[in-house]
């Protein structure tokens, strides 16, 4: 991991930027901190504690609400930060992509999902949800109405509510990809790279608990990772002697974990934690945007993390359990 730093390139124009994220990271919950809720042995303990953060609420109900208004906060603000198109299109193009998602999966299962969209991404949610609902998207960059139609054209087909998500986790990564590599920053492109990686791991170890075939894989699996597609089509019990990278460590000890237990939550959590260490490189960032996209998906972990908590505790899972599931 040590090897991120080599992708750090300083931008001088980021001074301030950089400046007031690290102000912003001294608010930042500590992993001490995240122990104390998960030793919290009451609800009543559970919200004192957060009392004093910034998720200081008294109801369950009422830290969703919250962890929605602390995510749109940090993506508003990295976008004032941002001082390149390109930079605001690769910290908030996700977003745009999960509100493509739920409203696309709402307009085939009517139900209310306002509560469920996040503001900040490069469309506007209410011109995007009648956009979709209406299918009109002359409007729309052709990236994003493209990405809509063929989800769409694959639902059709199909008519499995999965094919959505497929078809647009595939279009994200792409679109990120191309605007990354037009960015030209190498931290941005090896974020992306690995982050491929991690996740056509998580991908194969789902699509063997599913007990699904090659082609179904060959459908599912990202573009644009530095591990070749080849490594996922060989048997489950050589795959990790065929990956040679910097986390081969961690994979081992998922895969480990998913043969006794039969659960990729091993892998998922420790593929997390080995992200957000790549994210944490840029500490050593004086001047440079690389700072807005660590500070933006650490504190989405920390929300993340908080959600997790919060609905455990209160739905009565073991802490053991409830720890497998938080990155730090």
């Amino acid at each position: 991991m040590s090897g991120a730093t080599s992708f750090l390139v300083e931008d001088r124009r980021y001074a301030y930027a950089v400046a007031y994220i690290r102000a912003l990271e001294n608010k930042l919950l500590t992993a001490q901190f995240i122990n104390q809720l998960l030793e919290a042995e009451e609800e009543k303990s559970l919200f004192r504690m957060l009392h004093g953060t910034e998720y200081g609420v008294d109801s369950a109900e009422a830290i969703q609400e919250k962890c929605r208004e602390e995510l749109t906060g940090a993506i508003y603000l990295v976008r004032q930060l941002s001082l390149d198109s390109l930079l605001t299109e690769i910290l908030t193009m996700k977003y745009d992509f999960y509100n493509i998602k739920a409203l696309l999966k709402a307009k085939y299962f009517p139900k209310d999902m306002e509560p469920s969209l996040l503001d900040g991404g490069n469309l506007d949610v209410k011109e995007l949800r009648y956009a979709i609902t209406e299918g009109k998207m002359r409007k729309f960059p052709e990236r994003f109405a493209d990405a809509i139609r063929k989800a769409e054209n694959e639902f059709e087909k199909t008519k499995e509510l999965s094919v959505i998500d497929i078809v647009l986790d595939k279009e994200y990564v792409n679109n990120l990809y191309r605007v990354s590599s037009e960015y030209g920053r190498p931290f941005f492109i090896e974020y992306l790279k690995l982050l491929t990686d991690l996740s056509n791991i998580k991908i194969f170890l789902r699509v063997h608990d599913q007990g699904k075939d090659r082609s179904f894989l060959e459908r599912v699996l990202l573009d644009h990772g530095r591990l070749g597609k080849e490594v996922f089509f060989s048997p489950v019990e050589e795959f990790a002697s065929g990956v040679h990278t910097d986390f081969s460590h961690l994979l081992e000890q998922g895969l480990n974990y998913w043969k006794e237990d039969g659960s990729a939550v091993r892998f998922e959590r420790l593929a997390d934690e080995y992200i957000l260490e790549f994210l944490k490189s840029t500490k050593h960032v004086v001047f440079g945007p690389e700072v807005l996209l660590a500070y933006l998906m650490i504190k989405e972990n920390e929300i993340k993390s908080i959600r997790t908590i919060v609905s455990g505790k209160i739905n009565g899972v073991p802490v053991d359990m409830i720890k497998e599931r938080i990155a730090q």
